[in-house]
């Protein structure tokens, strides 16, 4: 079975590292469902002066009733996806493109993203002070 979502959600995070002021967007811009696999491209801008290291997605997929039928969670800055793949940094107005891949049994008709941790220069933590 296929299912696929034409979802954008947009998040803004503002941030607030030292004196540099990172703004953080990020748009879900493909959402699919296939034989027992959810697949998510999301696409970041940081339009501050400051860079971000490390950013840590929490994804939840939903039902139709609104029920939560499967989560993930993955660093898409900073971090590793594997030893010799380490993820680099966004820098002050860069761009960049992800893809969350990962099993879900059921198939989902909403995606919701959440920030679980944010890292600005010297993986300092930032404040998140916004999210949708």
């Amino acid at each position: 079975m296929f299912k696929r979502c034409s979802l954008i959600s947009i998040i803004w995070i503002s941030l607030l590292t030292g004196k540099a002021w990172s703004k953080l967007e990020v748009s879900l811009t493909d959402a699919t469902w296939e034989d027992g696999r959810a697949s998510l491209s999301l696409e970041a801008k940081n339009k501050g002066d400051g860079s971000i290291t490390g950013a840590r997605v929490w994804i939840f997929l939903m039902n139709d009733s609104g029920k939560v039928v499967g989560n993930h969670a993955e660093w898409i800055i900073g971090g590793k996806r594997a030893e010799d793949k380490p993820n680099p940094d966004l820098e002050a107005g860069s761009e960049a493109k992800y893809a969350v891949n990962f099993k879900s049994e059921q198939a989902f008709t909403t995606a919701r993203v959440t920030f679980s941790n944010v890292l600005g220069a010297n993986t300092q933590p930032l404040n998140i002070r916004a999210q949708v």
